[in-house]
C-alpha cells in the first residue's frame, strides 16, 4: 500500500481498485433455449451467456469470487437417461464424475487485511466470535479494502457508495425485534390485530376452535386495537 503519505494522498481515489478481470465476467444460463427447444435426437443445454455482452461465452474463466466444482464418485450414472444416447467413449469420462458448488465467501481471517487497509476503522473482527464486520456508519465509501482483501470478497454499492460483505447472518430478533418479526411499524401496512389470528385452544379436551371468553394467542404480541 505504500507509505503513510502515499496511502493518505490516495484516501479519496484508490487507483488500485479491482477490476472486472481481477473477478470473472458474470454471465446466467441460455435457459430460454433450454426450455423452448425443439424435440430431437439429443437433449438440449442451456449454454452460458454473458451478462454484459449478451453473447454466449465459449470458456468461462474463474476468478477468485468463483463457486468452486469439486468432483467426486458417483456409482448411479448408469441410471441417467441423458446419456442413453452418449458416445460410449465420451461416457466413460462422466462415469466416476459429479459436480458439486462450494461457495467461497468472507473467509473471516484471522489477521484480516481488509481491517489494516480501512482508513477509516469500519471494518472490525468482532472479539466474541472472530466475525469480520463493516461498520456502515463510519463506512466512507474510501475502497481501500477491496484492494486488501485477496479473496476479493469485499463490495462497493454504488448507489450507497458503501462498501459491503457477505459475512454470517446476525440474528434479527436480537436487534430489531419489533419491526424484524413483525414488520414495520412505521409501515404503510399495519400490523394484524388481536382479532385477525385464531388458534385452538390448548386445554385438554379441546375441541374446534377457540373457547368461549378465551384470550386470542395474538393478544399477547399485538396491541389491543382503538
Amino acid at each position: 500500500m505504500g507509505s503513510r503519505v502515499g496511502v493518505l494522498a490516495k484516501i479519496f481515489a484508490n487507483p488500485d481498485v479491482p477490476a472486472l478481470d481481477d473477478y470473472y465476467e458474470p454471465f446466467d444460463y441460455d435457459y430460454q433455449h433450454l426450455h423452448s427447444a425443439k424435440q430431437g435426437k439429443h437433449q438440449p443445454v442451456a449454454r452460458p451467456r454473458s451478462l454484459i455482452t449478451g453473447q454466449r461465452m465459449n470458456k468461462i474463466e474463474s476468478g477468485p469470487n468463483w463457486e468452486e466444482i469439486l468432483g467426486g464418485e458417483f456409482k448411479k450414472r448408469s441410471q441417467d437417461k441423458n446419456f442413453d444416447n452418449l458416445q460410449k467413449a465420451m461416457y466413460g469420462q462422466f462415469e466416476n464424475t459429479f459436480m458439486m458448488y462450494l461457495p467461497r465467501l468472507c473467509e473471516h481471517c484471522l489477521n484480516p487485511a481488509c481491517v489494516a487497509t480501512c482508513p477509516s476503522g469500519a471494518i472490525y473482527k468482532r472479539g466474541e466470535d472472530g466475525i469480520v464486520l463493516i461498520d456502515q456508519d463510519k463506512c466512507r465509501g474510501w475502497r481501500m479494502c477491496l484492494t486488501g482483501c485477496p479473496y476479493k470478497k469485499n463490495l462497493l454499492q454504488l448507489e450507497e457508495r458503501q462498501v459491503r460483505e457477505v459475512h454470517l447472518l446476525l440474528p434479527a430478533h436480537r436487534s430489531r425485534p419489533a419491526d424484524g418479526l413483525f414488520g414495520d411499524l412505521r409501515g404503510p401496512h399495519p400490523l394484524p390485530r388481536r382479532a385477525a389470528v385464531r388458534r385452538r385452544s390448548h386445554r385438554a379436551g379441546g375441541g374446534g376452535g377457540e373457547r368461549q371468553g378465551s384470550v386470542p394467542e395474538s393478544a399477547r404480541y399485538f396491541p389491543r386495537s382503538a
